[in-house]
């Protein structure tokens, strides 16, 4: 039990840390979406970092938007930035962790499946949502990170 919460604790900050570091980004990316219309449900934002190596890291957002054209409709958008740091003579990384955005792609909207961030997994350069129809048939989304942008298949 007290490892459950130790490991509860960790995921908890490292989610809220990655929100710290990329949130700027983040909204910048949102207001250019927007129309004047619609707005982020900033509630369903949601944060997941997949940390590859000590210098290499990825942080995944998923944020949605509502109302675009006046409409009673909603898009879940996905994001991702990648880390980059400055490196001393040495080939060390100086400094903390900037997050520049690969790219981003529209996962689902209203009337197509519902994407469930919580499960996504990372697989090489793949990213993998499992996803759910209305009818319960499961599925499967991948976004693949290029260098410079995401791809869906």
């Amino acid at each position: 039990m007290k490892y459950l919460k130790i490991v509860v604790c960790v995921l908890l900050f490292s989610s809220a840390y990655a929100d710290e570091r990329v949130a700027p980004q983040l909204d910048s990316l949102v207001g250019l979406l927007n129309d004047s219309y619609s707005g982020e449900f900033v509630k369903a934002r949601k944060y997941r970092s997949f940390k590859l190596s000590n210098t290499k890291e990825y942080v995944v957002s998923a944020f949605t938007i509502e109302g675009f054209h006046g409409g009673n409709n909603w898009t879940q958008f996905l994001s991702v930035f990648r880390s980059s740091y400055k490196f001393n003579e040495l080939g060390q990384p100086k400094g903390e962790a900037r997050f520049r955005l690969i790219g981003f792609v529209e996962l689902s909207a209203k009337h197509k499946p519902k994407v469930n961030f919580n499960d996504v997994t990372l697989e090489k350069n793949t990213l993998i949502f499992p996803t759910t129809t209305k009818s319960g048939v499961a599925a499967n989304i991948s976004v693949v990170i290029k260098q410079k942008s995401l791809e869906i298949q």
